[in-house]
This record gives C-alpha cells, sequence and structure tokens, in this order.
C-alpha cells in the first residue's frame, strides 16, 4: 500500500523492480543494480534534465537525486520527497522565514520554481534570466515606465533589481533590502556625512529619501 500513492515511479508502476534491483536469486538480492546516480541515468539523461543550463544545483551535480526525489513512490508530483518550497527549505532554511512583505512568487502555487530552476540554469542562483530580466518578465508596468523615464536612476537602468529589492521578501515595503535611506547611502555615501552637519530637512532625518527622489528615475535630474 505504501508504494501505492499519487506519483509513481514508472518501474514501479509496471512491476519492473529488476529494472533498478538485483534478481530475489542473485547474491545480492534486491541491492540496486548501480550506486547513486549512474543509477538514474540508465534512464534519464543528464543533458536532457539540464537543458541549456550551465550552472548545477549542489544535488544535482553530486548526483544525489534522492535528496529532492524519492525512487519510489510520493504524494508529490515529480516524485519530490516533500511540498514545493518546503522540500527546497530543508536546504535553504534561511528563505523561509517569516517576513512582513512577501513576494508574491515565493507564496505563488509554483513557488521558488517561479524564479529558481531545479536542476540546472544559465545564471548564479539557479536563474534563467539576469536580475533585471527576470523580474521584468512579471513586472511588465515597471518595464513600461522605465522607458518613460528622462531621467533613469543607475541601478534601475543596469537591471540591478536586487542592489535594493530583496527577491524573496523583507520587513520592509516593496521589499527593499532595508531602510530606504540607508540602502541610498550605501552608494551616495558622501551624502550621508554632509546632510547631517547642520539644519536636517525633516524627511532626511525620517529617512525618507523617496519623499522628494523617484527610485527608478523621473523627469527630473536627481
Amino acid at each position: 500500500a505504501k508504494l501505492l500513492k499519487g506519483s509513481v515511479h514508472e518501474p514501479v508502476a509496471s512491476a519492473e523492480c529488476d529494472s533498478c534491483h538485483k534478481a530475489p536469486g542473485d547474491a545480492n538480492p534486491f541491492q540496486t543494480k548501480q550506486e547513486g546516480v549512474e543509477l538514474c541515468l540508465t534512464c534519464h539523461e543528464k543533458d536532457t534534465l539540464m537543458g541549456d543550463g550551465s550552472v548545477e544545483h549542489e544535488p544535482f551535480q553530486s548526483g544525489m537525486c534522492i535528496s529532492c526525489h524519492n525512487p519510489h513512490t510520493s504524494e508529490q508530483t515529480k516524485l519530490l520527497s516533500d511540498k514545493g518550497n518546503q522540500l527546497c527549505f530543508t536546504c535553504h532554511a534561511d528563505t523561509s522565514s517569516m517576513v512582513k512583505f512577501q513576494h508574491a512568487p515565493l507564496v505563488s502555487e509554483r513557488g521558488c520554481l517561479s524564479c529558481h530552476a531545479p536542476h540546472a540554469a544559465k545564471y548564479e542562483k539557479l536563474v534563467n534570466k539576469t536580475d533585471g530580466d527576470l523580474c521584468f518578465e512579471c513586472h511588465t508596468s515597471t518595464r513600461k515606465e522605465g522607458k518613460k523615464l528622462q531621467n533613469i536612476h543607475s541601478p534601475y537602468e543596469e537591471k540591478m533589481c536586487t542592489s535594493c529589492h530583496n527577491p524573496h521578501g523583507s520587513g520592509a515595503e516593496q521589499i527593499l533590502t532595508t531602510r530606504p535611506d540607508q540602502i541610498c547611502y550605501s552608494c551616495h555615501t558622501e551624502l550621508e556625512g554632509e546632510f547631517f552637519k547642520f539644519n536636517i530637512h525633516k524627511p532626511v532625518q525620517n529617512g525618507l529619501c523617496t519623499s522628494c527622489h523617484l527610485g527608478h528615475g523621473g523627469s527630473q535630474v536627481k
């Protein structure tokens, strides 16, 4: 009964146990015919699983297929050993921490797979597009607005979205990595000391740079 679950490995469903295991009469009955990933690769082609990616997920690169997949059956699709994000969080526990403002894809049905590939991808962090291009797949209105801007903030122009935003979530609105003024001062270091010499403009004092400045760009210089 334990083998009759929602997702069943084809050799199990076909009662072809000897596809992976040695016969009962063998000197080592029921032992797998090959070890680890070599057994999986007798059916699953690595190049197909990688697609056109060159950056490999560590378990995939190390041949630890069963760290994510159950070799017999599972209640999850693709024989996964746990539900969506929960599987990822077994290793990436830091990403699972609840934050006030969560990035929508992370809590969607696809979860982590909205942005990351499970086996291999073109770029670091297992994403198939660069920073800004990946973000603009969903944030289409932001991209359209950006094309109309006369003066563009350089991180936005260079598609460095994660220089200001945390792609998983944050305690700050707009999933900013920290307080707006602290983000600004991380690049505009010369201004922090200058602003606090004399009488301080109230928005500056409160760390509200975006009261006067637009984060992505605007019609005016600065």
